[in-house]
């Protein structure tokens, strides 16, 4: 991370939880957000986005002292529930570098979690555009959420073009209106036309200056097939094969592009053995696979 425009004890916090180096997308966002300006950042899916948002966010704050608890500081709005869910412990493990908590908010959200979040209420809330309208009309919610210093649409191309995002800018008017101050205001997006940058920022607030912050650079793949004899039993032998990997890479993300946790069923060699030698397991989806791509050294579907 040498040459970085990021300070350097925050580069230090990334490399001891394994960052070994940042994406492009994230050293030319970095600068923009910390600076605390609104920004729109675009780049393909896979390209860290997240962490391109939330990392000079969370270094401002701690920075600026900000305390842990208290209220929500961070509202992070994804349109999809899948997505929220998905998110969560990635964003919990990066905000736990700063001292800062998470919590999920979603339609599912069992009453003990609601409660949680009223009597002690996380630094970052990951919600759906419509929890987040649901709360704008609870007492005790408004609360918690007056606290809020900076917004984060994910995904905006998604709901850009439709009433969601029209709701979505109002509901971002009025959290504005509770905070009693101008938000910082980030979205997320594919890589999308000039046209749908326009929109996409007139989202994030009308009249107000965005910054844009586009990813330019190639992505480059190398795809190897790895042939698994189906002799005998098919996930075993699978298995096998992508232990085989997992020892050589050393450290590599291991993604399975599945809907259910199968592997949890695969006798030998056992799942905790591939979580030991993994950096970061889970189950994807091929929509989700870029929520979860930073550092990826080797996917396996």
């Amino acid at each position: 991370m040498e040459g970085s425009s990021i300070p350097g004890w925050v580069l230090e916090l990334l490399k001891s939880a394994g960052y070994r180096r940042l994406l492009p997308i994230q050293e030319k966002a970095f600068p923009i957000i910390y600076r605390g300006l609104n920004a729109l950042v675009v780049a393909p899916t896979g390209s860290g986005k997240t962490e391109a948002a939330l990392v000079p966010l969370l270094a401002r704050m701690k920075d600026r002292g900000v305390p842990r608890g208290g209220g929500v500081k961070i509202v992070y709005v994804t349109p999809l529930r899948a997505l929220n869910r998905d998110l969560g412990g990635r964003v919990e493990r990066l905000a736990g570098l700063f001292g800062y908590t998470v919590q999920v908010r979603h339609g599912d959200t069992v009453q003990s979690l609601r409660r949680r979040f009223l009597e002690r209420p996380p630094d970052i809330v990951i919600i759906t555009p419509e929890s987040l309208a649901l709360l704008l009309t609870v007492r005790r919610a408004k609360e918690v959420l007056k606290h809020a210093r900076a917004v984060v649409v994910d995904e905006i191309h998604e709901i850009m073009e439709s009433k969601r995002g029209v709701e979505l800018f109002l509901n971002m008017e009025k959290l504005e209106l509770m905070a009693g101050m101008r938000l910082q205001r980030v979205g997320l997006s594919a890589t999308v036309s000039k046209h749908s940058l326009s929109r996409a920022a007139s989202l994030l607030g009308s009249g107000r200056h965005v910054s844009m912050v586009i990813d330019t650079s190639p992505k480059e793949y190398d795809v190897e097939v790895v042939v698994v004899s189906d002799e005998g039993r098919f996930w075993d032998n699978s298995v096998r094969a992508i232990a085989e990997i997992v020892k050589k890479e050393g450290g590599s993300v291991l993604v399975l592009l599945t809907q259910g946790p199968r592997w949890r069923r695969w006798p030998t060699p056992s799942p905790g053995s591939l979580v030991r030698r993994c950096r970061h397991i889970t189950a994807a989806s091929p929509a989700m696979l870029g929520s979860v791509s930073r550092g990826i050294s080797r996917a396996v579907g």
